[in-house]
């Protein structure tokens, strides 16, 4: 909480903090049982040190295993742990809002939502583009593409003609946009630059998620209902291959070395 106050000008009194005095009561505070373990944090040098932190999914699915029928009160330490973090002034957090059709804007520090935006039908995923100066929301029943403000939230422009945008993405080059249509079971790959439709690859039952290699040449993608996931050479536009998973995996993710992909298997 001194962090927030100080960073927006209403804490002036006292010595300044520094990155290795918040480093160290950031270490006091995860001496708990645990804690270390469960909570992973990053200091960045500012003249207000920013302090950002997220759970170790896979640490804590373990704990809960080693752990079953005794009581974790992770909503209280989230709460405990929030009070330290610090956002920039003027970032919002944004939240799609599916079966109403919008998004909200939320200030992250009153945790109140500023306004709610009409985006179009079914929004069900969002990223930034790769320069961050958009935030594409994909509507999956309008069919269509909403580019937005990320500080405002205000629509810049839209682009029609995406069928069943459910979960999309950028190749690292950019030169592919690749859109998995869940309601269609198929893959569309689009040019980047144009979103002009290059190639439709139907896949087995309900493509979810997207990642790709580090040099663009592949996109991986996962299939819930059919319980594995799909290689796609975006050069070639065609399948190469397919594994196995478990059932419905859903979230995919290339490790940083690009040498593993990592699957969120939710059945």
């Amino acid at each position: 909480q001194s962090l927030r106050r100080r960073s927006d000008g209403r804490l002036t009194r006292g010595r300044a903090p520094t990155t290795e005095s918040v480093r160290k009561q950031v270490e006091e505070f995860l001496s708990g049982q645990h804690l270390k373990s469960l909570i992973k944090y990053e200091i960045e040098e500012r003249p207000v040190p920013l302090l950002s932190y997220h759970t170790d999914t896979t640490a804590f699915s373990r704990l809960m295993k080693v752990q079953l029928g005794k009581t974790i009160l992770f909503g209280a330490l989230a709460w405990a742990f929030a009070a330290h973090a610090v956002f920039a002034p003027g970032e919002k957090v944004i939240v799609l809002n599916s079966g109403d059709g919008s998004i909200s804007i939320v200030d992250p520090v009153t945790r109140k939502e500023e306004k709610r935006v009409p985006v179009g039908k079914e929004p069900h995923h969002l990223m930034a583009t790769p320069d961050n100066k958009e935030l594409i929301v994909a509507n999956a029943a309008s069919n269509d593409l909403v580019f937005l403000d990320p500080k405002s939230g205000d629509i810049l422009r839209r682009v029609p003609d995406i069928s069943d945008p459910y979960q999309i993405g950028y190749s690292p080059d950019r030169k592919w946009f690749v859109s998995a249509s869940n309601r269609l079971d198929r893959v569309d790959i689009y040019h980047g630059a144009s979103f002009k439709l290059a190639k439709r690859l139907p896949t087995g039952k309900v493509p979810s998620h997207i990642a790709f290699s580090a040099d663009s040449k592949l996109a991986f993608v996962t299939i819930q209902e059919s319980k594995e996931f799909v290689a796609i050479d975006l050069e070639k536009q065609e399948i190469v291959w397919k594994m196995a998973t478990g059932k419905q995996p859903a979230g995919i993710w290339m490790t940083p070395d690009d040498r593993h992909l990592l699957i969120g298997i939710t059945g």
